[in-house]
């Protein structure tokens, strides 16, 4: 991988910069901006919003994040598996905001469950859009970041 080659052993580091962990540092970088550029839709933090689980009788779990196409939720040890379908309703300090849609399950990591909604209706759609809108304003207005990343979803 050339990006290792940044600093040939020729060259010096800034003192006191351990060689290891600056190439691991720039390894995460060019995997994140990979993963970025894979995404395919604005991403939002959502930690006002759950997520309820038909299957699972109704039992909630805390999204992480929100696209139009998907979501995150950390799903707190219990048993999920890629390519699962489930029929979820999102609701934001709960009050129910989409009730009845089907997900499938797309990753499923040491904390988190991605996955990707399926058969949306129109009306869905642009709800979930202005949610993300929404979010992504409060936070540009805030002052911080864009509060949106592009997701694989």
């Amino acid at each position: 991988m050339t990006f290792l080659r940044l600093f040939p052993d020729s060259e010096k580091l800034p003192a006191g910069v351990d060689r290891q962990k600056y190439i691991q540092g720039i390894k995460e970088t060019v995997v994140e901006r990979s993963n970025r550029a894979k995404r395919r839709a604005p991403r939002v933090k959502a930690p006002d919003m759950t997520v309820w689980v038909k299957e699972l009788g109704g039992k909630e779990f805390d999204v992480r994040d929100l696209s139009v196409l998907g979501m995150g939720f950390v799903h707190g040890g219990t048993n999920f598996e890629a390519d699962m379908r489930l029929t979820i309703s999102i609701h934001r300090l709960g009050n129910p905001l989409l009730l009845g849609a089907s997900i499938q399950i797309v990753r499923v990591d040491e904390s988190v469950v991605g996955c990707e909604f399926v058969g949306l209706e129109d009306f869905h759609k642009k709800l979930l859009s202005k949610i993300v809108q929404s979010k992504q304003s409060r936070k540009n207005s805030q002052g911080g970041k864009s509060g949106a990343h592009r997701a694989v979803m």
